[in-house]
Order: C-alpha cells, then sequence, then structure tokens
C-alpha cells in the first residue's frame, strides 16, 4: 500500500513537472519573437465581402536591406479563417500546418525576396459564412518567430462588398 502511495505521488510530481516544461518552453519560444525592421510589410484586404464569392488578401513585402531575405511563412489566426476558406495564393504555398496551442494555420513559403526588392503574395479566399470575423494575420520572414502582423477583419454578407 505504502508503495502505491509513493508511486502515484512520483508521477503526480512528474506530470507537474513535464507540464512546467511545455509552458516554460512555450512561453520562451512566443515571447521571443521579434519584428522583422529589415522589411516593410503592407496587407491590403477587404472590409466587406459578399458571401461565397472569392476575394483577394494582397501582402506586399518590401526588403529594406541589399541583402536577401526569405519568406518563412504567411500565419493566419483561426478565428478568422472560421468564416472563410482558403482557395489559393499565387505564388503557391509549399506546407500547410495547424498550431494548436496559438490557433494559427501557417502556410510555409520559402521565397527569396533580393536586396531592395518587393514580394508579392495574393491570397484568394471565399467567405462561406455571414457574419463578423477577425484575427491576427502574422509575415514571417526569415524564420518562424521573426513575424509582422497586422490585424485582418472581414464582415461577409448577402450584399456586403456590392
Amino acid at each position: 500500500m505504502r508503495r502505491r502511495v509513493i508511486l502515484i505521488a512520483v508521477g503526480a510530481i512528474g506530470a507537474l513537472f513535464l507540464g512546467a516544461l511545455v509552458i516554460g518552453v512555450l512561453f520562451f519560444l512566443f515571447s521571443s519573437s521579434s519584428v522583422p525592421t529589415d522589411v516593410s510589410v503592407i496587407v491590403n484586404a477587404p472590409r466587406a465581402v459578399p458571401v461565397n464569392e472569392p476575394y483577394a488578401i494582397k501582402v506586399r513585402i518590401q526588403n529594406l536591406t541589399a541583402e536577401t531575405q526569405i519568406l518563412d511563412s504567411i500565419d493566419v489566426q483561426e478565428s478568422y479563417l472560421e468564416g472563410v476558406q482558403l482557395l489559393s495564393t499565387e505564388p503557391m504555398f509549399g506546407d500547410s500546418t495547424t498550431i494548436p496551442l496559438v490557433g494559427f494555420q501557417s502556410y510555409t513559403y520559402g521565397d527569396f525576396i533580393g536586396g531592395s526588392e518587393t514580394f508579392i503574395v495574393e491570397l484568394v479566399f471565399e467567405g462561406i459564412m455571414e457574419g463578423t470575423f477577425s484575427g491576427d494575420i502574422d509575415i514571417c520572414v526569415n524564420s518562424a518567430t521573426e513575424c509582422a502582423t497586422r490585424q485582418l477583419t472581414v464582415v461577409i454578407g448577402e450584399s456586403s462588398g456590392r
């Protein structure tokens, strides 16, 4: 009986330690992210669109240095994606991953942005349900932790955008 109590206590302490370790790692990863200072990012998105009709969001990334930069990913918060579906992107992303703990869908690119050049990504969405949907869009350059964050909000309705 005593052995069982000790095993339960050791297991509980181990689970607490593991939980604290996971939280610490996540805190470190997301608190150590930084905003890239060597690019300028502009996101053009409509504020209102009709339901069941495609619309485009254009992300313009200007390299402010002579050095080549890499578009690592564009991450869209799931709260925005609740009312829309992504139809296509130009250029096409390489991979798509859900980041569940922070509630983002990440689209990986890996495209090079030459010195002093501008790179444009067009994301084509379709509003699939009426309502107002908001969330962040992160444009990550050179790594998944160097991201410029912008806010997206769209009102989807029968006559919106017309």
